[in-house]
């Protein structure tokens, strides 16, 4: 028996059942239509099958606005709804034009389409028949793919035969639109196969949906926990170097933050949408429980004190809630060994830079003896370094979150699929991640600023320059690589320099098992609230 938190109302699954088996019906007689255009009655038959899947569409309407549902569920069973209402209405389109342009005979490729368009029929119907489990749905959505792409090849021949010279143009003419109102199943099937992810595009810019604005406001509940989470990265150095008060650091940080984006535009937001789970899995339900197991696992370090890494959070919480709604074959499997690589590769990188740029400016200045003095211009170019990964931050921690919120836009139709960040994104997400840094980051300044290794001002402008080094270079190759990671790479870096005694090995040896545990920790979490969300619905 599977779990429910509420009752929910199985007759939805009833309703859907009937009108995909009228749409079969509604198939089969637009088939014989197709076969023999003089067919007495044809049309008629047609007309009654689309009359009754307005009834449907308008029962299960009816039914959603008087029953529980999820607002996630809600727009899905809305959506789906008027998909397969379309379909019926396109195939009695096609019939009413076959009795306005009065042929008296038709052209084997289009009862070939005809019978292509049952098949895709019948397997709908059992697709429907298994929406509440969901089992074995793999097959069917296949075996509909591969139906479609047989109804374009028959399109692209029948196309081909009309301008080949071997009709007359007004024949051309009257066969010509029926292919290209509908009636293969290049057109109806695709409403069919694509039933629950489709929206019509004349949706742009209505209102927005309960779903969809709890998702936002729970991304920017994800960017308030980044920004005390991973933004105190920001100002830990030049906060426990005393270049700055933490005041000071936090409005010199969210600047170069705020302005990263037009630097770096939105390369690793694509890469975050696009590369960790395919684009058709990212469904409301899905970014929710993402990004609930990222702001869980956020939570759990903070008050653990570690500094482990939001994007990798947001990237495992992600692909749990996607694996657990849809299956591993979702992962986008070159995308996450990128992001896996540059797990390793990111605080490597930063170590090695700190401990480069540590020893040549002990060599550069090892004869200087006017500490005091060394120190007051390190000071100043601790503010230059501070601002300078600040920037790099910026470019790749402070783009997640619209890049997720674009997303969901998107997939709820309120932008196109080719938009720019809407400007209020862009002011919400920094607003959201500069007030999360104003409220808590010093516990996790404190870890990297001096339980790892004391910095001077000298350690912490090179620790910065190298880790937003960097940070340059992944944001500008579209790589979503942790600050945490390398900042605190960066950091090693610079007191191994020393003596490898300064580095307190215990505390980073924590740091590491706290980032190999992040992407399964937050997966885990966005697995179990995705099954909530379902057993919710």
């Amino acid at each position: 028996m599977r779990f429910r938190l509420v009752p929910t109302d199985d007759r939805f699954f009833a309703l859907f059942n009937d009108s995909a088996r009228n749409a079969e019906e509604c198939a089969h007689r637009l088939r014989d239509l197709l076969a023999d255009p003089t067919l007495e009655g044809g049309l008629t038959r047609v007309i009654e099958c689309e009359r009754k899947g307005d009834q449907f569409t308008q029962a299960i309407l009816h039914r959603l606005d008087t029953s529980f549902v999820t607002p996630f569920d809600r727009e899905d069973i809305h959506a789906l709804a008027e998909e397969m209402d379309d379909v019926v209405d396109d195939m009695h389109s096609v019939a009413a034009l076959m009795q306005v342009v009065s042929l008296k005979e038709t052209l084997p490729e289009l009862v070939e389409q005809g019978d292509i368009l049952v098949k895709m029929a019948k397997a709908t119907v059992d697709l429907v028949e298994r929406l509440q489990s969901m089992k074995e749905a793999k097959p069917l959505l296949e075996a509909i793919d591969q139906l479609e792409s047989d109804g374009d090849a028959v399109y692209r021949r029948t196309l081909a035969r009309l301008f080949s010279g071997e009709f007359e143009a007004l024949d051309v003419i009257k066969e010509g639109p029926r292919h290209r109102h509908g009636g293969g199943p290049q057109h109806a099937g695709g409403h069919l196969r694509r039933g629950r992810v489709h929206h019509p595009q004349a949706r742009l810019g209505r209102p927005m949906e309960l779903g969809v604005f709890a998702v936002v406001v729970l991304a920017l509940g994800f960017d308030f926990t980044n920004g005390f989470h991973d933004a105190a990265n920001s100002i830990a150095t030049v906060v426990s170097t005393r270049v700055l008060s933490p005041r000071w650091a936090v409005a010199w940080a969210a600047f170069f933050n705020f302005v990263a984006f037009l630097v770096f535009k939105t390369h690793v937001a694509n890469t975050i949408a696009k590369d960790v789970v395919t684009q058709d899995v990212l469904t409301i339900g899905v970014v929710f429980a993402g990004l609930v197991g990222a702001i869980g696992w956020n939570l759990i370090t903070f008050y653990l004190g570690l500094p482990t890494s939001s994007s990798h959070a947001l990237v495992g919480g992600i692909a749990g809630a996607a694996v657990v709604r849809s299956g591993s074959h979702v992962l986008v499997s070159e995308g996450l060994r990128k992001i896996g690589m540059f797990i390793v590769l990111s605080p490597l990188i930063g170590l090695a830079l700190g401990l480069i740029l540590t020893l040549v400016i002990q060599w550069a200045f090892h004869r200087y003896r006017r500490v005091e003095r060394l120190n007051r211009v390190f000071r100043r170019g601790q503010l230059l370094s501070a601002a300078a990964f600040s920037l790099g931050h910026g470019g790749n921690d402070a783009q997640k979150t619209m890049g997720v919120i674009l997303a969901v836009l998107i997939a709820s139709h309120h932008v196109g699929p080719h938009a720019d960040v809407p400007l209020w994104v862009v002011l919400a997400a920094h607003s959201a991640i500069g007030l999360g840094t104003l409220s808590g980051g010093w516990r996790i300044v404190k870890t990297m600023g001096s339980r790892i290794t004391r910095l001077q001002p000298v350690g912490g402008m090179a620790a910065e320059t190298g880790a937003a080094a960097t940070l340059f270079f992944a944001s500008s190759s579209g790589i979503p690589v942790s600050t945490t990671h390398t900042i605190t790479g960066a950091i090693v870096g610079v007191g191994a320099a020393h003596r490898l005694s300064a580095v307190r090995w215990g505390v980073a040896g924590r740091v590491v098992w706290a980032w190999v545990l992040t992407i399964p920790g937050a997966a885990s979490v966005a697995g179990v609230t995705s099954l909530l969300v379902r057993a919710l619905g």
